[in-house]
């Protein structure tokens, strides 16, 4: 188990966060991550009843036929596979050999053609079943699955449907996981203004783009006029879910007790607890069962774990820890 000792100029969590996204670090994930993005090639996986899920798989070259191992990574709300934090991670596991495959959630990255009905973070089913149909069609053995965010959110959710669903996945890593949605929801609000701006922005940005590809899906007249996170929430639950509210919305996709008992694979969830949009108290009231494992760190913010001033992720290096090398996998 690593320690995260960031650098002393950039431990502040509002700075750990930003550095997430960063521009700043785009250059240097671009040119690290060349062979992944190289390779990189897009797949179309049926999610079922008709929903179409997109995302990008790279495969080490001059393996041939051989077994592979594969990591499955899922970005958070309004990223996508090309985000810094994710882009850092999938770069990294490549070149150690891993098999990537970033998985884009619905309406997220170049995907609002695909599906007429909206995103919203309940739709469950239809990300269990395209890491099915991933594992089925492209996947040689177990896999191992990664999610920040909202991605975090879902990949605890997709672990704890994995027997069930009959998924074969050895380890599951939840990176800064929303684990109650509401409060998630509050945090968001009465953080720093611009952390409202900048997800407002992104989810308008969004429904505008649905709303050039699906014209009459939105009312758009009244979305463009919404400008909070709850306006914007109320109207999705409202017209483009069965959900009594925005309430029961947010609590369905809440991390209970429940979902943690029915893991069956290791998990990892990993957060700080300057996160300034997952408040830490989500998680001191976590019931553990032994596969699942928390490691609240005092700094990192949100997503963020950059760990110097070449801005290179900590979390890169630990998804191998505990992953582990990359060995060959029987025939």
């Amino acid at each position: 188990m690593s320690a995260f000792n960031p650098h002393p100029l950039i431990r502040n969590g509002h700075v750990q966060s930003i550095l997430a996204s960063s521009g700043l670090r785009r250059p240097l994930l671009r040119r690290r991550g060349a062979g992944l993005l190289a390779n990189a090639r897009p797949l179309i996986l049926d999610a079922g009843d008709g929903v179409r899920l997109h995302g990008l798989l790279s495969r080490q070259p001059g393996a041939g036929h051989a077994p592979r191992q594969t990591v499955i990574l899922i970005h958070g709300w309004e990223g996508c596979a090309e985000s810094n934090y994710l882009l850092s991670a999938a770069g990294t596991l490549y070149q150690a050999g891993y098999d990537v495959f970033r998985l884009h959630l619905r309406d997220h990255g170049p995907t609002h053609h695909l599906n007429a009905e909206l995103f919203h973070a309940a739709r469950l089913d239809e990300v269990v079943n395209a890491v099915r149909a991933f594992e089925m069609h492209y996947a040689d053995g177990p896999t191992c699955l990664v999610g920040f965010s909202l991605g975090g959110n879902f990949a605890l959710r997709v672990a704890s449907q994995a027997q069930s669903a009959g998924l074969r996945l050895r380890h599951v890593v939840a990176v800064s996981p929303a684990i109650k949605p509401l409060t998630t929801m509050a945090a968001m609000e009465h953080a720093p203004a611009f952390y409202h701006q900048y997800f407002v922005r992104k989810w308008q940005r969004s429904l505008s783009r649905k709303h050039e590809l699906f014209p009459g899906l939105l009312d758009y007249e009244q979305v463009r006029r919404l400008r909070r996170l709850r306006e914007l929430t109320d109207y999705l639950v409202e017209h483009h879910t069965d959900f009594t509210s925005a309430e029961a919305y947010l609590n369905s996709y809440e991390i209970t007790p429940q979902v943690l008992a029915d893991i069956t694979c290791p998990v990892d969830i990993i957060t700080a607890e300057d996160d300034p949009v997952i408040p830490a108290q989500d998680f001191y009231t976590l019931q553990l069962p032994p596969q699942v494992r928390l490691r609240m760190l005092p700094r990192g913010g949100h997503c963020g774990f950059v760990k110097d001033l070449r801005l290179q992720g900590w979390i890169d290096e630990e998804l191998l820890r505990l992953f582990g090398p990359v060995s060959p996998l029987a025939g």
